[in-house]
């Protein structure tokens, strides 16, 4: 249970750790306590944990771990001689006030890895950790493959295309190809069914491995170079031989002169591809994201905190498509990730996403830290951070499937610079594609150069999105930004990754200046509180000019 700062304000906080060896429970604690369960039982932790030095979160692109040393009286090495297992053990760190046990926060649930250990009498360390992911599957499935088990000949009438046979169905995302009601080609489309009837033909073109949301889509045909023709046609869904529902289109029907063996057929999506099971389909980057979580990976998703971060994430529109390869959650995330405003952390319930906060309101505020009244103490140097300074930023979005060329791009930076006969003439005012932006041009005239950033995102296609991540890229690293360390009493553990503070210390000149807590880390008597100060700095840079 996260305990308020009210409630920690002068306590003895006590790190307490259960491991499970050989079916029995053995405890132990920073000093020996007794402590009553809910039920009213009564457990004993003996003393011997040392110190921890941890955190409130952990970074998200890996396991979670935590450092652990004992020195007890247990005999290790007669448990171990005995085959009992140790390493792999489950183990449970919580952090513990008063009351019951289940009034205790739980900082870690895994298991014991890196065991290490000697005679009766020497201290025994091992980590506690917890994997990210213990599986990502593959999509699209194993099963979902054209070949002549899901897609057989009909009586002789219906061929499929030689060249997709063994390809894996495709699954598509969003709005692929669809560039502000533009339509450009973007996933392929598989001749799985040819009819060679003379009268009446009809043919099947696969463009999805489920069922999809858009009711008609544009079906290119890129066959013949520089002669590429495109028709708008009807979605039907059917299952293959082996039961699967996927989305099809007739090209025939669709007003395709020419359907043979050999030809690229591509789709651009009028409407929503896949639909999640919500009736508008999954079109948010926060929809996407927790679905690809939630189904193909064993990763626990922290609810509470997901749900306060997936309207943010929404604001961005991501097209996915897997077409003619297998890739697993865990390559699809790697992709996406790094295009949002957030970072992946892990907590106590799970894997959560922290905002890149830019600056802060006194709404976002939760806690006072004065140092002027002694409540913390300054433990670091005031250290201004600008080794990753971008001030241009250009995305290339809107990938064409088949050339691998992005069709679109946009650049946010200063606008102006030299003569238009010029190399390079820097960016002009006039050309739609530069979008100007104070802080790069504050960050350019600071530096005294351009720092340009080029980001490649082949699966953006609509242009608020490019924009947004663009924009957040020079938000977020045009201007160097100010950390700073501090100390508190047991209170300050309330305080959780992400968390807004007002901080007053006159002796350095910060007064009510707000900060993201960065972490808040245990270990001995005090608590360390890194802080990142979200002052303005657009504003710090005016006041020093």
């Amino acid at each position: 249970m996260l305990r308020s700062t009210t409630d920690l304000l002068g306590a003895e906080v006590v790190h307490l750790l259960e491991v499970e060896v050989g079916g029995q429970v053995m405890r132990f604690a920073t000093e020996a306590v007794e402590i009553e369960t809910a039920a009213g039982d009564t457990l004993v932790y003996l003393e011997g944990l040392g110190e921890l030095e941890l955190g409130t979160s952990f970074d998200g692109s890996s396991d979670a771990a935590i450092e652990v040393e004992l020195d007890s009286d247990v005999a290790w090495s007669t448990v171990i001689a005995q085959h009992v297992r140790v390493e792999r053990a489950p183990a449970t760190i919580r952090r513990w006030v008063d009351g019951v046990l289940e009034d205790a926060e739980v900082l870690l649930t895994g298991r014991v890895a890196g065991l290490n250990y000697g005679e009766q009498g020497e201290p025994v360390s091992f980590a506690v950790v917890r994997q990210l992911r213990s599986s990502s599957r593959e999509i699209p499935p194993i099963g979902a493959t054209i070949d002549s088990t899901t897609w057989p000949s009909r009586a002789g009438t219906y061929e499929t295309d030689e060249k997709v046979l063994g390809v894996p169905y495709p699954v598509v995302f969003g709005t692929p190809g669809n560039i502000g009601g533009e339509i450009v080609p973007a996933t392929e489309a598989m001749l799985v069914e040819k009819d060679t009837a003379v009268l009446f033909p009809s043919s099947r073109l696969l463009i999805a491995g489920h069922r999809v949301v858009a009711a008609t889509v544009t079906i290119f045909d890129t066959t013949d170079e520089g002669l590429i023709v495109s028709n708008s046609a009807t979605v039907v869904h059917e299952q293959d031989a082996v039961g699967r529902w996927c989305a099809l289109v007739d090209p025939e029907a669709a007003g395709f002169a020419t359907v043979d063996h050999g030809r690229s057929w591509y789709v651009g999506w009028d409407g929503v591809a896949f639909s999640g099971g919500r009736p508008g389909g999954i079109t948010g980057a926060g929809d996407l994201v927790e679905y690809l979580i939630r189904t193909f990976t064993s990763t626990r998703l922290d609810a509470g905190r997901f749900a306060a971060v997936r309207e943010l994430l929404n604001a961005y529109r991501i097209d996915l498509a897997v077409v003619g390869a297998r890739v697993t959650v865990d390559e699809l995330l790697a992709e996406v990730l790094p295009l949002l405003p957030v970072e992946p952390r892990q907590g106590a319930d799970g894997l959560w996403f922290r905002p890149r906060r830019v600056v802060a309101s006194a709404a976002d505020v939760v806690a006072r830290l004065d140092a002027d009244v002694g409540a913390v103490d300054r433990a670091s140097p005031i250290r201004w951070e600008s080794g990753d300074v971008v001030n241009e930023v250009t995305i290339e979005y809107a990938g064409e499937r088949g050339s691998g060329r992005m069709l679109r791009r946009l650049t946010v930076g200063a606008r102006g610079g030299g003569s238009p006969d010029a190399l390079d003439p820097g960016l002009p005012g006039t050309d739609a594609r530069v979008v100007g932006s104070y802080r790069a041009r504050l960050s350019q005239q600071l530096f005294g150069e351009v720092l340009p950033l080029l980001i490649s995102a082949p699966s953006v296609y609509d242009p608020a999105t490019a924009a947004r991540i663009a924009r957040d890229a020079i938000e977020q690293r045009a201007l160097p930004r100010r950390a700073v360390g501090y100390t508190g009493g047991p209170e300050y553990l309330a305080l959780q990754e992400g968390d807004v503070v007002i901080l007053n210390d006159s002796a350095v000149g910060l007064a009510d200046v707000y900060a993201e807590v960065r972490d808040a880390v245990a270990g001995g008597p005090t608590v360390g509180i890194p802080l990142l100060l979200l002052d303005d700095p657009v504003m710090l840079e005016r006041l020093a000019g």
